[in-house]
Formats: C-alpha cells, structure tokens, sequence
C-alpha cells in the first residue's frame, strides 16, 4: 500500500473537545474527521450528500488517514473578546466597527501553540490519489487550510510517496502516531515510559453529510510538554523529524514506511480507524 506522507503545522491551533462549555478546550491532536477536513480542503471536494462529495468520499472506509504529532506539545489559554451577533444574546443593539451586535463577551481558549503534525494518507480512489499527490506536490490548496478554527491558518510540506509494509506485531513496537483503542484491543493501554506522557480521548471517525457524528473512538496519543523554561522561538521552522516519542504498544496491526533520514528514517503508524473497519 502507498502512502502519501506531508507535515501541516502553523503558529496556532485549536480543536475544540466537544465536551467543554464555557472555556473551550483543545485536543492535542485533530480528530479524524478534522483531518478528513483538511483532505477536503487541499482537493476542493464539496460538501453534499453524494459519493464524491464530502463526507462521504473522505469517510474512514475511503481515506485511510493516520497523524504523528511532530512537536512538543505548547499549550496556552488566551482570552478572547467575541460579538455577540444572536438577537437573543441578551445584550442591547449597538453599531460597532464591524457592524451591528449585542455587546461584548470574554471567554478562555486554550490554544496550541506551534503546532505540528505529520500526515500519512492512503485513498482507495486511485484518481483522488493521483489529484492529492500532484496538489502537494504543486503546492496547492483548492480551499484556505487551518488548524481547527478558520483564523488559524496552516501551511504544509509534503514528504513524498512511499510504500508500506504491514505488520502484526506479537511483540511490543514503538509507534509514531496516534492509535485508536480498538486496534490495540479493548481495555489494553500504551507501556508507560519514565519521562514521557501519553494521552487519551474519545474523539469522532466519522460523520455524516448532517454533520452528526456516526463513530467515536478513544485515541491514545504521545504528548511530550515542553521543558520547565524551554520555548520555542516563533521565527523556528517545523521539525524535519519528530521531536516527540513513539508511543509503546502492541497493535493488532500497523504500518511500516520507510522515510529519508531527515525526515525521522523508519517510522510506524496506524491508521485512525476500527480495527474491524466497522462503521
């Protein structure tokens, strides 16, 4: 199976955990259904309800999507001053620079800062394959890409093309990116390392064209801090190789693709899907 490999990144980013409220937070790494997104913009597939468009054409059984965080992880929580635009919103009707609104609110985000993930795809259209090479190849984006929210504008580097050899380890492996709990079997957990920090959340694999959300997964995910009093400078470019360890785990199944030696040499993944490939 080929993959195409390419790293997004971008100085903010935001992808709001549905569970949070008043003080909107933020998964350290986007769903699937967010990265499906961010296929759709790179292709310019619309949104509707038929086969070729979006979501169905970018659904887990169509695009096999896998993410590997490639910075520490920098978060910060900033408070923003939002409009109210909402008649209801309980506020009195006032002209402002950017229009009429109902005042002012201040809410806490939490923000990523710096942000970078690298991106393994595999399209089972062979057409759509062909398009998203020669789009990162190019360059190319059809729609303005982002990291969550549509002010956090994203830039990526593409990789290249490389073919996978698949695995199914009966021994535990260092994986690179994130991993859904069903493909390490129900109840089972990464290895805990001295030094490092993992994370898991239920977050959604697929949606359909209403938008409502037709799976979730937990998803365990390998999230290094920052050292006390390490920063990273904001004119630093993203890493060529991941700065963050592989997480240790025994999957029923992953992939091995071979990289250039800058770009982090061998690496393993596994695509965020069930294991079954269910719905």
């Amino acid at each position: 199976m080929d993959v195409l490999v390419f790293d997004i990144y971008g100085d903010w980013g935001h992808f709001r955990r549905y569970f949070s409220t008043t003080s909107p937070l933020s998964f350290v790494v986007p769903p699937r259904t967010t990265l499906a997104g961010m296929l759709g913009a790179l292709l310019g597939v619309k949104r509707g309800e038929g086969p070729d468009e979006f979501p169905r054409a970018l659904d887990s059984a169509r695009a096999k999507i896998a993410v590997a965080p490639l910075a520490p992880l920098d978060n910060i929580q900033l408070g923003l001053l939002l409009i109210k635009t909402k008649r209801d919103s309980g506020g009195v009707l006032v002209e402002g620079l950017f229009g009429p609104h109902y005042g002012h609110t201040r809410i806490r985000y939490e923000f990523l800062r710096r942000p970078a993930y690298r991106l393994f795809v595999h399209l089972t259209d062979d057409g759509l394959m062909k398009r998203l090479e020669e789009t990162l190849t190019e360059h190319h984006c059809a729609f303005t890409l982002s990291l969550g929210l549509s002010e956090l504008l994203a830039n990526y580097r593409f990789v290249g093309r490389f073919n996978t050899i698949e695995k199914e380890p009966d021994e535990t492996v260092e994986l690179h990116s994130a991993v859904t709990e069903d493909t390490l079997g129900r109840g089972a957990e990464p290895e805990y390392v001295p030094g490092t920090r993992w994370v898991k959340h239920v977050a959604a694999v697929d949606i359909n064209p209403d938008r409502e959300v037709t799976c979730y997964e937990p998803v365990f995910a390998m999230i290094t801090p920052l050292r006390r009093g390490e920063k990273i400078p904001d004119d630093a470019p993203p890493p060529l190789a991941p700065r963050v360890p592989p997480l240790k785990c025994k999957p029923r199944r992953c992939f091995e693709v071979e990289l250039p030696e800058d770009n982090g040499g061998l690496q393993r993944f596994c695509f965020l899907e069930r294991a079954n490939g269910g719905p």
